[in-house]
This record gives structure tokens, sequence and C-alpha cells, in this order.
């Protein structure tokens, strides 16, 4: 009962002090306050679910990015005003000043809202056209993938037509062992249950084939993509750092060329994706350089690569990991929070 006294006391003060001429009515004060503050803990709760949403469900982030946040605080600021407009209309209830400045704030309001509406459909409208040109380029490779394996598997059921007609069967067992260990690589690829990923990987393990590079995948059976990053900025970073081991592959001298790519989750939390060359290295004076924007050793190339990763990065509180020298060859390791409120190595 103290505690409740002392309380409607302090509000009485407070609401006398901001608006003197209020009548000295305690009810019609409490009314008022109580209003207020009833709106006030209504959208926090509001606001704290769409952090509960924002945590768990990934499939919210466009609508908690571009619609929920700026809504909520234009909510947030209508309330304010309009709740002042309540005490002043209290105070002078014949005025009908304080009706009409409510309305005038319900309509801008509304303009407003249905701005930020149209602004975030546009935000939207943008991303989805970048991922379509990410996931289109990555289609087409996976076709050329396909067509190129259709024209193989012919010639492969050639080969095994001659050897069984000639009944070279040591040499048929050598042929159809090597095409099994083919199989299962291509089998581990697809088998990924992200279907972005696992196009791009695909596609570029037979690039990289090609030229005559081996990828070897190795990706955790636990593996989560649920991540607030946007699956075309993840396909960005992965193929960014293939293509870049691809091409220092290209230059290497080596007789067996090999890309070692493992993708896994730390802690439940951290999603870790890693490339790693064992005969290439970065000189130790070009290792930071390789993250300036236009930086490139390379002929024909803008320098974009490292540098757009980072970006990206950045902007999910990532982190990168560069290690190479002689003895260990180049890994790069990406760590991409599976939620961005946590972040990485702060």
């Amino acid at each position: 009962m103290t505690f409740q006294l002392v309380t409607e006391g302090v509000i009485f003060l407070i609401i006398s002090l901001l608006f003197p001429k209020i009548p000295d009515d305690l009810l019609v004060v409490e009314i008022a306050v109580g209003s207020y503050i009833v709106v006030l803990i209504s959208a926090w709760i509001i606001y704290r679910k769409n952090i509960i949403i924002y945590y768990f469900d990934s499939k919210a982030n466009y609508l908690s990015n571009y619609y929920i946040k700026p809504i909520l605080t234009a909510i947030l600021f209508q309330v304010f005003f309009v709740m002042l407009i309540v005490i002043g209309w209290l105070n002078h209830p014949s005025s009908y000043l304080p009706l009409t400045a409510a309305l005038i704030v319900l309509s801008t309001s509304a303009l407003i809202l249905s701005f930020l509406i149209k602004y975030g459909e546009k935000i939207y409208t943008n991303d989805v056209l970048l991922a379509e040109n990410v996931h289109i380029k990555n289609l087409e490779d996976l076709l050329t993938s396909i067509r190129i394996q259709r024209h193989d598997f012919n010639n492969h059921l050639q080969v095994i037509s001659q050897l069984t007609f000639n009944q070279s069967y040591n040499e048929l067992e050598k042929y159809l062992i090597e095409l099994e260990t083919h199989n299962y690589s291509n089998n581990l690829a697809l088998s990924i249950p992200n279907p972005a990923v696992a196009a791009l990987l695909k596609a570029k393990e037979d690039i990289a084939q090609r030229k005559g590079i081996k990828l070897i995948i190795d990706i955790a059976s636990t593996t989560s993509f649920a991540m607030e990053m946007k699956m075309y900025e993840l396909i960005e970073i992965m193929g960014n750092l293939i293509n870049n081991a691809i091409e220092a592959e290209e230059q290497n001298i080596a007789d067996e060329k090999k890309i070692f790519i493992t993708i896994n989750t730390l802690y439940e939390s951290i999603f870790v994706f890693s490339v790693h060359n064992k005969s290439s290295v970065i000189k130790m004076e070009n290792q930071d350089k390789i993250f300036i924007k236009g930086y490139t050793s390379k002929d024909n190339h803008q320098g974009l690569g490292f540098h757009s990763v980072m970006t990206t990065l950045r902007k999910y509180a990532g982190h990168l990991e560069l290690n190479s020298n002689s003895t260990h060859g180049t890994e790069v390791i990406v760590f991409i929070p599976l939620h961005k409120k946590r972040g990485l190595f702060k």
C-alpha cells in the first residue's frame, strides 16, 4: 500500500510539472498515465516478440529488416503524440483542437507507414534480383556440367562394352573402381541438404576437374544452413573463395592438384567454411593487401573477391582467418554466426 501511494504521488507530481493546467483529479491523471504506460508496455512486448522471431525464425528476416522495425518506430512516435493530445484534451474537453491534431497525426502516420512498406518492397525486390543473378550463374555452370556428364556417360559405356568384348577383366575392374570413386564424389556434393550450396559445389567441382584439379569435399551431417545471412550472399562468399583457390591451383606446377573444402557447424551456433590449397602460398607482404578493394596480383581481374567477402562478413558479424606458409599451404576459414546478435570475436 505504501509503495502504491508513493508511486501515485510521483506520477501525480511528474504530470503536474509537465502539464500544470491539468485538473487536480487523481483519478483522471491515473487513467491518462495508466493508458500511456499500458500502450508503451504493449509496444515493448511487440518489439520483444520481433526480437524472438528474429532469433528463431530465419524466414522472418525480410519482415524483420524491412517492415517491423521502421513500422514499430513510427507507431511509437504516433502513440507518444496521440497520448500527449489525449492528456491535453483531458485538460480542455470542450476544445476540438486536440481531436483535430489527433486526426492529423493518425493520417500522417498512415502515409509514413505506406511509404515504409513500399520502400521495404523495393529493397526486397532488389535482393531477390541479386539472389536470382547468383543462382542463375550457378545453374548455368550446373547445366554445363550435366551436359558434359551425359557426353562422358556415353564414352564410359563404350569403354566398358569394348573391355567386356575383349575380355580384359582386370582393366575393366580398375576402370569401374575409378568410376565408382568419381560417382561417390558427385553424390557427396549433391547430397548436401541445401540445394543452392549443392549446386554451387557440384558446378565448381566439375570446373576444377576440367582444369585437372580435384576438389575434396568434407561436409558434416550436422551442418546447419539456418543463418541470418541471405543465401545468395553465402553463395557469393563460397564461390569467391573457391574461385580464388582454383585460380591459385592452376598456377601450381605440382603433378597432383587438390583443393580441400570443409563445411561444418561449430558449437551449434557458428557456420564454418574452409578452403585449403596445400601447394599454394600467398606472400607475407600480400596477405593484408588482398583484402583492399581493387588490389589484385592477377591480370584482367578487378581485385574485388576478398574485399567483397570481408564486406559481407562484417555485415553479419562474421570472421575470416587466413593462414598461408610454405609448410601448410594456404587455408581460408570463414566463420558465420547463425544468429547475428551474438556476433563473433567481440
